[in-house]
């Protein structure tokens, strides 16, 4: 189940990402289309801006609030489609009714726009350096620049805006341009790093297989070497035990030999044995019982 619930998250965290990616996409195409309209559309004018706008803020809210009730997003902690569906509605209807009126502040609006899309490139920006991409830098100085852009539109310094609309378009084709080529390139970038750790990971892996085996064929190897010295111990230990328990026996037989002496009685029929013939007597019971005491050891421990 764990798995499941993590695969289902990791699954659910990537859709949002590629929404999110494509949501600004569409942004840029429109900044884009816009920019060049106004440039190269003389019957284009500044009102039918502000109507794409409103109907484009409508069509959001109403896709946001769908959104959130069929996929019962309200089970979620800090999801808030519904609020921002019903503010995108509210938005569309206001540039609707309000259109020329606010067309006179096409200008301001305008900067607020590349105000918030040049804020999405810092951050794009950001991503590339912790990601360690070389060009992170150029991204966070294009962002630095449009930044400055969108702040001059909107202060409009001594009314020179409003004197070069032109320039105001221009920004806003480059505005639109980079911002689908940011998105893009910080996607692909993110894949690399993944690769990268992967890859990384399966080297990290062989490396510890290899060092695990080295380590298994050393262990094995040290418990042969054991083996052996415990079975030779094991051996010397049964010769010792079979000595020793000889020289008892042998022993013993001397003691019974001698004992036997004691108790020799002679007929006066029977002629006195010599001393050499009795030590060579006994020294032939005391080999014949000991050599009789040690086949009987061997046979025993084989």
């Amino acid at each position: 189940m764990d798995t499941e619930e993590k695969s289902m998250a990791r699954e659910n965290k990537l859709k949002k990402a590629s929404l999110g990616t494509r949501f600004m996409i569409g942004i840029a195409v429109i900044y884009l289309l816009f920019g060049l309209a106004m440039l190269f559309v003389p019957q284009f004018q500044e009102r039918y801006i502000i109507y794409i706008a409103g109907l484009i803020f409508l069509i959001c809210g109403v896709i946001m609030i769908v959104k959130y009730f069929m996929a019962a997003s309200y089970n979620d902690l800090g999801n808030y489609g519904f609020s921002g569906g019903v503010l995108c509605i509210l938005l569309g209807i206001c540039l609707l009714v309000r259109t020329q009126q606010i067309a006179g502040y096409l200008p301001l609006f305008l900067g607020v726009c590349i105000l918030l899309t040049a804020v999405i490139k810092l951050q794009n920006a950001v991503d590339l350096k912790s990601l360690r991409n070389g060009a992170w830098l150029l991204f966070l100085i294009i962002a630095l620049a449009f930044l400055a852009a969108a702040i001059l539109v909107i202060l409009n310094p001594d009314g020179k805006v409003l004197q070069h609309r032109e320039v105001l378009y221009y920004i806003l084709i480059a505005d639109g341009t980079v911002s689908i080529i940011s998105p893009i390139y910080l996607m692909f970038a993110i894949r690399a790093g993944k690769r990268a750790k992967h890859s990384n990971r399966r080297e990290n892996g062989k490396e510890t297989d290899s060092v695990e085996t080295e380590k298994y064929i050393t262990e094995e190897s040290g418990d042969k070497e054991k083996a052996e010295v415990s079975e030779q111990k094991k051996e010397e230990k049964k010769h010792t035990d079979t000595v020793s328990k000889g020289k008892i026996w042998k022993k013993s037989a001397k003691k019974h030999a001698s004992e036997k002496e004691d108790d020799w009685y002679y007929d006066e029929e029977d002629s006195v044995p010599s001393v050499t013939e009795k030590h060579t007597d006994e020294k032939d019971t005391i080999d014949h019982i000991s050599e009789e005491i040690l086949g009987f050891f061997e046979d025993e421990d084989k």
